[in-house]
């Protein structure tokens, strides 16, 4: 599979986000830099996502040339469950 090239083009994950400010740098009230701690969820664990209003089109559809028909094309969920040893 090296040396494999794609056909098609995607957007960047990143488009219109580019002059937005940057994530929190706190992780479970770790201070991991100069800019303060974050506001937090009620889990008191993760960290506030506030909401901007503006609904990702992903919601409805896929991205071409997946389809977004009746059978739809494919939906990915990543959980990670850190463990203490």
């Amino acid at each position: 599979m090296s040396g494999q090239k794609f056909s098609e083009q995607y957007p960047s994950p990143l488009e219109g986000y580019q002059n937005l400010p940057p994530l929190p740098n706190t992780v479970y009230g770790i201070l991991t830099s100069d800019f303060g701690f974050s506001e937090k969820n009620d889990d008191g664990k993760s960290l506030r996502n506030p909401q901007t209003g503006v609904r990702s089109s992903a919601y409805e559809t896929f991205q071409a040339p997946l389809t977004s028909g009746r059978r739809g094309a494919f939906d990915v969920h990543i959980y990670h469950f850190q463990v203490r040893l």
